[in-house]
């Protein structure tokens, strides 16, 4: 349920607790009734499937990174992170689109966004531009790998593609 956000705090200091209630009141108040059951179902219901699931997306990361070393390790750089289910990867410096020669976009701005309108124009992958999460994310692209085995692996096919790795 990405982007449906629930989430609490305990807070032992008093004037702290009173601060925090202050700033949450007006950033993260009013959420969706049906986020709230949701919240109490994960806390209250079974969690043998809690353990599967991680389980599961660690091995969907793994097949992840490994595939992104085998089709453009020479075009992204980055450690898994030990947590999310989202790369958040370094494009190579030296980049440029094959069919522009240049790695900023078509309006002469960011390396981020040109790379994300290459792998979805000519790869069908899809994936957001890291600039999008602020300046400090310029020159990266962030990729899920929550997403189905066979779609992982499809995605890492038209990269070899694109990228010039045989296949």
């Amino acid at each position: 349920m990405t982007g449906l956000r629930l989430g609490y705090i305990a807070i032992k200091n008093a004037a702290i607790r009173d601060r925090a209630k202050k700033l949450l009141f007006y950033t993260a108040s009013n959420i969706a009734s049906v986020v709230q059951y949701g919240g109490i179902g994960a806390l209250e219901g079974p969690q043998d499937c809690i353990e599967a699931f991680r389980t599961e997306l660690q091995s969907r990361r793994d097949l992840f990174y490994e595939g992104i070393r085998d089709a453009a390790g020479d075009i992204f750089s980055g450690q898994p992170p030990a947590g999310a289910f989202y790369a958040f990867l370094r494009i190579a410096p030296g980049w440029s689109d094959p069919s522009t020669g240049s790695g900023r976009a078509t309006d002469g701005g960011s390396v981020s966004w040109r790379m994300v309108e290459y792998l979805i124009a000519k790869g069908r992958i899809g994936c957001v531009p890291g600039v999008d999460f602020g300046p400090n994310g310029e020159g990266y692209v962030r990729f899920c790998f929550a997403r189905d085995r066979k779609e992982l692996t499809g995605a890492l096919e038209s990269m070899k593609q694109l990228f010039g790795v045989r296949v």
